[in-house]
């Protein structure tokens, strides 16, 4: 049973990378639209940072469990969802998280709420798809035969 843990362990440090670096890429696309495009309201500017930042990770965190024996075209669809989600609405928290934080007197903030957006979206995706390939892995060790998994679970027939 040591290794899926191991093999947990490295998809979730590679899917940490990977969504660190598909966030930056997605809050430097997201500035660079607005630059582009001469947005000036806070609205848009939040919405595409946030958007930005939650979708680059969220495809980060995926791309890390893509490859999983025996996971079938739709459950690879709903992880992919559901870690775009999960990206969007970390980006989201860590933003007002990293806004409500109040340095003290003539100090700056160790991080910003760009950041911290950025670190929202990583924790969020990756966190979603690990306990979801957990559950699935224990769902898969519980059951002796492959009819008592859930149909989500299963692999894909063709």
């Amino acid at each position: 049973m040591l290794h899926p843990v191991i093999g947990y362990l490295g998809r979730a440090v590679l899917g940490l990378g990977l969504a660190l670096v598909l966030a930056v890429v997605g809050v430097v696309l997201a500035r660079m639209g607005l630059v582009l495009f001469g947005l000036i309201s806070w609205t848009a500017w939040f919405t595409l940072f946030v958007a930005g930042a939650g979708l680059g990770a969220g495809l980060g965190g995926w791309l890390a469990w893509l490859w999983q024996k025996g996971a079938g075209a739709g459950f690879t669809a709903l992880l992919l969802l559901l870690s775009l989600a999960a990206g969007i609405i970390g980006a989201w928290g860590g933003y007002y998280y990293g806004a409500s934080q109040v340095p003290e007197c003539c100090a700056s903030p160790a991080m910003g709420p760009v950041a911290y957006t950025v670190l929202g979206a990583m924790v969020g995706s990756n966190l979603v798809v690990l306990l979801i390939a957990a559950l699935r892995l224990l769902l898969r060790a519980s059951s002796g035969r492959a009819d008592s998994v859930s149909p989500l679970l299963r692999p894909y027939d063709g």
